[in-house]
């Protein structure tokens, strides 16, 4: 899957999207990034569709599959009956105006999110995406996905979509913390030690030989899939508010 655009910018969605608040037009609180929502179209292609929000958007986020699940029954048991009490709430991602340490919207957060709809075969989570098994003759044994890149285009996330994916040996410290991506991450020896520990990361590239399974759990990583050696997104680091009149 490859877009040819020479204006093209980058970032990693678990390091710069999760878990920024969200403030709407207003300059009031409206929530916080919980998961992305992602929507397949075609065999590869994956769009940036929207942010889920609520703690059935979090809840899974924590300790795996098996005990993400696991805390969102226990709090289901919690609250009240409600009809969509399972289900996240959605912002469409058209709606957010400027990223920097906040995601901020253009519109008021008064029914800003809106539920889910629940039961599009083509609709994933980046949460979901995060937790499928790597397979095949390109994976090693311990990689998992440390992060996902989106690429997009102007000065709004409503044309991203997924380019690829950060892997690396599971279990090691500092792993969504960017210290291996950016060089000014952090104190400059924290960063050394970091980039040292996470040495065997490396980009995939979303390709013709990367085959996502998503009823089957897994990513297959064909011969000819293309591992890389990882590099820090392409600047500007932010998505910027446009300048008024231009």
């Amino acid at each position: 899957m490859t877009r040819t655009n020479p204006d093209r910018h980058e970032l990693d969605a678990n390091l710069e999207l999760l878990d920024r608040q969200i403030i709407d037009s207003d300059g009031l609180f409206a929530g916080k990034v919980d998961d992305l929502e992602l929507t397949a179209s075609g065999e590869r292609e994956l769009s940036l569709t929207g942010i889920l929000v609520g703690a059935p958007a979090l809840l899974p986020r924590f300790g795996g599959r098996r005990t993400g699940e696991r805390l969102l029954r226990g709090w289901h048991g919690l609250v009240p009956v409600r009809s969509d009490r399972n289900t996240p709430g959605r912002i469409d991602i058209r709606a957010v105006r400027a990223l920097d340490s906040a995601v901020h919207l253009d519109r008021s957060r008064d029914g800003v999110a809106q539920v889910q709809p629940q039961g599009e075969p083509h609709v994933h989570s980046l949460n979901r995406l995060s937790n499928l098994r790597l397979t095949g003759p390109q994976a090693r044994e311990k990689d998992r996905i440390l992060d996902v890149r989106l690429a997009y285009s102007g000065s709004t996330l409503s044309s991203a979509y997924v380019t690829g994916l950060i892997v690396g040996p599971a279990g090691r410290p500092g792993s969504m913390l960017g210290y291996e991506r950016r060089a000014e991450q952090g104190p400059a020896l924290l960063a050394a030690v970091v980039g040292r520990i996470h040495r065997h990361a490396r980009y995939l590239q979303l390709s013709e030989a990367v085959h996502i399974d998503w009823a089957g759990g897994r990513i297959d990583v064909g011969a000819g899939a293309d591992y890389g050696e990882l590099r820090p997104p392409k600047a500007p680091r932010h998505v910027r508010e446009p300048r008024r009149g231009a």
